[in-house]
């Protein structure tokens, strides 16, 4: 026979263990996006990126965290962007796939093959979509880097967070 005192005992890491199991079993991992070496070496394995780095950034104001994905691809000597809208929102959906919390605000940029910014259509193609220009922090005309937030970054991510890796358009890079 139980001895009363053990029987309470028994009964209380019972019932300690139900209410831990009960309350994990609610609990979720929260979404995480693509690693940015994944994402980089997805970006490096299409014809004519020599390269491409993905840079996460946070920023705490009070109690609030932003978050920026930033994307800059370098295309290999003798290639160009075919297509500027195109290569807008691949590379913005490129960004939305990645990192371990949901951007705030997308950088995107392209680089030559000697590091210098490429100068793409960029400007027409955000003009044809009806955006602001420029859309960045700091000098778009030099840098030729493009910031994106709130309804100009969702129209072409959508809401849900990560989304998917995109497919590479055809003619994204395109050999001179």
């Amino acid at each position: 026979m139980l001895r009363p005192r053990y029987s309470l005992r028994l009964a209380a890491v019972g019932v300690l263990v139900l209410a831990v199991s009960v309350g994990l079993a609610g609990c979720t991992p929260a979404p995480t996006g693509r690693s940015t070496t994944a994402t980089e070496q997805q970006i490096e394995s299409i014809p004519g990126v020599a390269s491409a780095h993905v840079d996460v950034s946070r920023d705490l104001d009070g109690l609030t965290t932003t978050q920026t994905e930033g994307i800059t691809v370098t295309l290999s000597d003798g290639y160009h962007i075919g297509d500027a809208d195109a290569a807008i929102v691949w590379i913005t959906r490129e960004a939305w796939s990645a990192g371990p919390r949901r951007p705030s605000a997308i950088r995107l940029s392209f680089e030559d093959a000697s590091g210098k910014p490429l100068d793409w259509g960029w400007k027409a193609a955000l003009g044809a979509r009806g955006w602001d220009i420029p859309l960045n922090d700091g000098n778009m005309e030099a840098s030729n880097v493009i910031g994106l937030s709130g309804s100009n970054m969702t129209s072409l991510t959508g809401d849900s967070w990560p989304g998917p890796a995109p497919e590479t358009p055809a003619n994204l890079f395109v050999k001179n």
